[in-house]
Order: C-alpha cells, then sequence, then structure tokens
C-alpha cells in the first residue's frame, strides 16, 4: 500500500501539481497544504521512526477484532457497504 520509506521531495511535487487545479481559498486547496505539513511533520527525524511503524501497521490491514466491530456495526470490512 505504502513505500517504506517516503520521498519527500516527490511527495510534495505531487501534492503541489495537484493544489495547482484548485483556488487557494478553496477547501480542497487548505487540504492539500495541510497534507503537506502533516507528511512533513511526521518525517522529521523525532517523529520519522514513530511513522514507518504506524503505516507498516497500515499497510498490514485490519485485525479480526477490527473486523469484527466494523461487522457488529454493520459495516462489511472486506468492502466497506454497509450490510
Amino acid at each position: 500500500m505504502f513505500e517504506q520509506k517516503i520521498d519527500i521531495e516527490k511527495a510534495s511535487s505531487i501534492l503541489k501539481l495537484i493544489s495547482e487545479k484548485y483556488q487557494p481559498d478553496s477547501e480542497e486547496y487548505k487540504m492539500l497544504e495541510l497534507a503537506g505539513l502533516a507528511l512533513h511533520y511526521a518525517l522529521e527525524e523525532k517523529s520519522n521512526d514513530k511513522f514507518h511503524k504506524w503505516l507498516e501497521s497500515v499497510n498490514k490491514g485490519l485485525s479480526e477484532k477490527q473486523k469484527n466491530h466494523l461487522r457488529s456495526m454493520g459495516i462489511n470490512p472486506e468492502s466497506s457497504e454497509l450490510f
């Protein structure tokens, strides 16, 4: 799902390219700007290891406990559709 090592320059370029499709005062532009800031924060030296561990957990998918919780709420964890 996610690369283990993230090229911050490449990621920033992609976010900038996408943001150019929106007006600077739009919600989309503001959210892309926030995403860029969040990525920079997550990749700072102090947070880098913790962030990569979190990415690894995301790549593993949902645990059975998490899937059962979604099922208990009427959500199919395989498709995210309501039962």
